[in-house]
């Protein structure tokens, strides 16, 4: 069945993705977890009232972006508001110093949104000098996903552009709205074949373990802030291409290699023979929804048994077959998913999945603006949803990653050491899918070893 546009009305359903991050925002102390800032330097001559004419255009284009919500007895509901107050800040800091320009955006990028009362999207332009600007766009979660912001910036690009040409953009109308697929997403949960992938959710993690119980090298304190930190790593050309010559060798994906060289490192540091990992889903098979923002994307739920004896191949092939059963299986929202299954719980932990892996083989649209020089900045991300996240992309030939992860949690030595052992575990897949998960040496093994054979370990 297609999604196709319902009538709209004052109280309209959420989707899945929506109520969870509702109950989550109401029942958090750190409201600003799930915002999304992304920052840009724009430099020459930016025309700035048809810019914000443009952030105008599309935010009143994607009904998501303006769509406030609300709570009765039973659930959920949201409102697409007609009018609304869609907050552009013009703010002039010349003379200011880039610490003070910086910890302004760091502070507005920090600022929560009042879901029930206020549109979740906001932005503001710091003029630095006469020839600079910062733009911070800032979007919460519920809103949109990563490929949402590929959208938002395609369109902020065509329009930009075609303004300045004294043209109009030619962005075809969009053929259905978030709310659509809402109502579309609630009907489709009453499906036979919802069921069926309910009930392959429920066989496939019975008697899981909810809970990964990874060394971290700081006490966990009782109110975490989930304070998240980024740090980048890279596989050169080389190496980058003897993984993609493996994967062909033996039809795995380059998220089957990856994400299954994450299972070993988490195995391998735990001790766990059976864990579990988030991925995202996009969501969005549907053609109708390619160019629609909002928060499509699902966490799928990768259940992961090592055994230490189990050779790297073999266990290669069993996560193939594992991943392609979940992604055949991906429509069932994580909050049906977990929500029909028992497993041990912590008010300090998220639920099932704490740890997660992601591949990109999609880069953002960067953007192009006519006569203007605009560069994305370091990521402002400071909120960790999980304790530890791995994501890898290939860009051009270079496979590239990154390492989001809890600073109340982890030390920067930890984390480093970590992206160390990964790189050699994909290392060891390569040259010895043979050997066993317990032959490979990691720097964790350090710890255990003695004086007396220093040169059992590969990074003496």
């Amino acid at each position: 069945k297609r999604i196709i546009k319902v009538p709209r009305k004052q109280k309209m359903e959420v989707s899945s993705t929506q109520r969870r991050m509702l109950f989550i925002w109401e029942n958090t102390q750190n409201k600003a977890i799930y915002n999304m800032p992304i920052l840009y330097k724009i430099s020459n001559q930016l025309d700035e009232e048809n810019f914000i004419e443009c952030l105008r255009h599309i935010v009143k284009r994607h009904e998501i972006l303006h769509t406030i919500y609300g709570k009765n007895k039973a659930d959920y509901y949201q409102t697409i508001l007609e009018n609304y107050d869609l907050e552009i800040r013009l703010i002039d800091m010349q003379g200011k110093s880039k610490e003070e320009i910086k910890t302004f955006l760091k502070k507005e990028a920090e600022r929560s949104f009042d879901l029930f009362k206020e549109i979740p999207v906001r932005s503001v332009l710091v003029r630095e000098n006469t020839e600079n600007w910062y733009w911070l766009l800032n979007t919460h979660h519920i809103a949109a996903d990563g490929w949402s912001m590929g959208i938002f910036c395609n369109e902020l690009n065509k329009e930009y552009n075609a303004l300045i040409k004294g043209e109009g953009a030619s962005i075809p109308e969009l053929p259905v709205q978030y709310a659509d697929f809402a109502e579309y997403e609630n009907e489709y949960r009453n499906s036979e074949t919802a069921k069926k992938e309910k009930e392959y959710w429920i066989e496939n993690l019975n008697g899981v373990n909810g809970i990964l119980h990874f060394p971290v090298d700081k006490e966990i304190p009782k109110n975490r802030k989930h304070i998240g930190v980024e740090e980048k790593f890279e596989c050169s050309i080389e190496f980058s291409e003897q993984l993609r010559q493996f994967a062909r060798k033996h039809n795995l994906s380059m998220f089957m290699l990856l994400q299954g060289a994450y299972a070993i490192l988490l195995h391998r540091y735990s001790g766990e023979k059976d864990f579990c990992i988030g991925v995202p889903f996009a969501n969005r098979e549907e053609e109708e929804l390619q160019n629609v923002i909002g928060f499509f994307a699902n966490t799928l739920v990768l259940r992961c048994q090592c055994e230490e004896e189990e050779s790297i191949g073999s266990f290669l092939e069993i996560n193939k077959k594992n991943v392609l059963n979940a992604f055949a299986n991906a429509r069932c929202s994580f909050e049906d998913v977990i929500s029909n299954i028992k497993f041990e719980r912590d008010s300090q932990n998220e639920p099932l999945v704490q740890y997660a892996f992601a591949f990109q083989n999609y880069m953002r649209t960067e953007m192009q603006l006519k006569d203007v020089f605009i560069e994305e900045q370091e990521s402002m991300v400071n909120a960790s949803k999980f304790n530890m996240v791995v994501t890898m992309y290939e860009d051009h030939e270079q496979l590239k990653g990154m390492v989001e992860y809890d600073q109340e949690l982890f030390s920067k030595k930890l984390i480093l050491q970590i992206i160390k052992d990964y790189k050699c575990i994909l290392d060891c897949i390569v040259k010895e899918e043979e050997e066993k998960i317990s032959y490979i040496k990691m720097s964790v093994q350090k710890e255990l070893q003695t004086s007396e054979n220093p040169e059992d370990s590969l990074f003496e």
